[in-house]
């Protein structure tokens, strides 16, 4: 796997999205909101001259009908998918119908599991000059994985945001979220609850995109801008209050 070179502090995203079966009633919502969080973060990148990196996994079980490469990937790869990986704002494509396929199970645990491994080996020799933010994304429980439990994912998640300072962000439907966050680490006020209709998906949109700019503050007061400009600019463009910078 190729490494990324990144010459100061970067943002990096990384998406884990759900493709399972139940995802197909919200689709197209989800594709657009995913393409809207992608011009969220080449504008933001280029306007402040930030720089930034994107990725995205997508995963179901079992690999999608149709998938010759399903049968030979390795185990905790069956099902998931990388679409791209820890690649620059310019370099982004749009999710569409042939990216973005629904059907199979909830491989949840694999899908976290290989990302956050995927992503770190990417980064390479530059794992702790990045602020790390993985979005994870679902609608159902884990129901499928073959590789990674709860507690391993728990263990992970804690390792990473203990030790390495990223950021976690679990946003699921249809089942206890703040649950789950609490079982597997991830901070209670990171664990966000969403309706699984085209509504819901539009209200969640909006706060993943405010997450983003936080995190873009938050790289102002640690990072190399030390001025305050870019910080009250950003406070105007998105009615941020000082609870964001303190």
């Amino acid at each position: 796997m190729d490494r990324v070179i990144i010459m100061n502090k970067a943002i990096v995203n990384l998406i884990i999205l759900d493709s399972s079966g139940s995802m197909c009633s919200i689709k197209e919502p989800i594709m657009e909101s995913f393409n809207s969080q992608i011009q969220s973060i080449k504008d933001s990148s280029k306007q402040h001259d930030i720089q930034s990196f994107a990725g995205l996994i997508v995963f179901s079980s079992g690999g999608w009908f149709g998938d010759e490469g399903a049968e030979k990937r390795k185990p905790e790869e069956n099902g998931v998918k990388t679409i791209f990986l820890c690649e620059k704002p310019e370099a982004l494509q749009p999710l569409n119908g042939e990216t973005y396929q629904t059907g199979g199970g909830t491989a949840l645990y694999d899908a976290i599991g290989y990302g956050i491994k995927a992503l770190s080996q990417k980064l390479g020799y530059y794992f702790q000059s990045c602020k790390v933010l993985v979005t994870i994304f679902t609608d159902g429980e884990e129901n499928s994985s073959r590789c990674y439990n709860g507690g391993q994912i728990a263990d992970l998640i804690k390792e990473h945001q203990d030790e390495h300072d990223w950021t976690f962000v679990y946003i699921g439907a249809n089942h206890d979220v703040a649950k789950f966050a609490r079982d597997h680490n991830i901070l209670a006020t990171n664990a966000l609850q969403y309706a699984a209709s085209g509504k819901g998906v539009q209200e969640m949109t909006r706060k993943l995109e405010d997450e983003h700019y936080r995190l873009l503050c938050q790289h102002c007061r640690r990072g190399r801008y030390q001025s305050g400009l870019l910080r009250e600019k950003l406070i105007k463009q998105r009615g941020f209050g000082p609870f964001f910078l303190d």
